[in-house]
């Protein structure tokens, strides 16, 4: 799974009513240079998934995991997931760990994973826990393996990218060289191919039931239920490679490797339309600007978009409705740094940045 380096790296908060940045230092707590993975627990806390390991920041002092044994090693944490409000889930590239917040306990979920990546985690209403590996998928029920998919039960390929579970309980599949489907709701798992070629790096659905495949270059939709009957996807976007993807009332965005900021128009019943493609830089299309990286909507409704040169708010009060928010050494309320690789907004009207350097808040 590919994943963006960011040297010395940071998070950011921006205060979204006040517009305030509060800037920090993570220097002297821990040094990390890669943050993979962002969550929030129940009581706040903000737990941060990086290249040597998981770390706690409760808003002013930045806590690493200190290991237990030698034979724990929580390295390059690639997705968290709370299991429930005490119980973490960190997907590494050496396997998959229970953090016991409680006690501070660190245990390997599986040992069977321990020698391959991590890199999706989905968790079922009723407690079923997926995890997409290097070695195909492994399904659990209360935290025992119940199944698990992989080229000698009909997947398409072993090194899964993506996993996304429907509301009727199909797990979808994207893989190195194809997509599948399996229900859940039946025992045999029975492996349904959609397509044994080319790399499916996303997969998730809208809120029509709409399903939307990431395939190398291109993006493919179709009714999800239309396409288990075999109707074939329509292609809606070419030469494009989609790194992140976002679903809102009536339209889904998303963001590419070097093609700027897509959004289609979604609704029941019709098919899905490109309406507009957003290069941040229109006079350099393959520039940093339009390397589009992570999204997420605030509290507010608002659209914040994390690229490689700056961060992008978007609302209906601004005109333009883009504005660009960029380092400026002269203001100490602009972000540390304009390299963003991750963004997130907190419940609490806080928006969480991974960049290139400095905490603000």
């Amino acid at each position: 799974m590919r994943k963006f380096a960011v040297i010395f790296a940071v998070l950011i908060s921006a205060v979204l009513k006040a517009g305030v940045m509060d800037s920090y230092d993570f220097a002297n707590d821990l040094r990390f240079n890669t943050i993979y993975s962002v969550t929030q627990d129940s009581r706040g806390y903000l737990w941060i998934g990086y290249d040597d390991g998981l770390a706690r920041f409760d808003g002013h002092v930045v806590e690493p995991y200190r290991q237990q044994t030698d034979t724990l090693s929580l390295k390059n944490v690639n997705c968290l997931h709370f299991l429930s409000e005490d119980i973490l889930l960190a997907g590494t590239n050496r396997g998959l760990f229970k953090y016991d917040i409680r006690f501070n306990n660190l245990e390997v979920y599986d040992n069977d994973l321990i020698k391959f990546d991590i890199t999706d985690l989905v968790c079922s209403e009723d407690g079923m826990v997926i995890v997409a590996s290097s070695n195909g998928v492994y399904v659990y029920k209360d935290n025992v393996l119940w199944r698990k998919l992989d080229e000698s039960s009909g997947l398409t390929n072993n090194n899964v990218y993506s996993v996304f579970l429907d509301r009727e309980k199909n797990l979808w599949i994207g893989t190195d060289s194809g997509i599948s489907y399996v229900s859940l709701k039946k025992d045999s798992c029975e492996c349904h191919k959609l397509s044994s070629q080319d790399r499916y790096s996303k997969v998730f659905a809208d809120e029509y039931d709409n399903l939307w495949l990431c395939c190398n270059e291109n993006i493919l939709v179709g009714n999800r239920k239309s396409v288990e009957c075999g109707q074939k996807l329509e292609k809606v976007a070419e030469n494009t490679e989609a790194v992140t993807a976002l679903c809102r009332r009536g339209e889904v965005l998303i963001g590419t490797r070097g093609g700027g900021l897509l959004r289609f128009n979604t609704g029941r019943g019709i098919s899905p339309v490109l309406s507009e493609r957003i290069y941040f830089d229109p006079i350099n299309p393959s520039g940093l600007g339009n390397i589009v990286v992570s999204l997420c909507e605030d509290r507010f409704s608002n659209l914040w978009v994390a690229t490689f040169d700056g961060l992008k708010q978007y609302s209906q009060k601004h005109d333009p409705a883009f504005v660009s928010i960029r380092h400026n050494p002269n203001d100490s309320n602009s972000p540390s740094h304009d390299v963003i690789s991750s963004i997130w907004c907190s419940p609490y009207g806080e928006i969480w940045m991974g960049t290139a350097e400095g905490l603000n808040r």
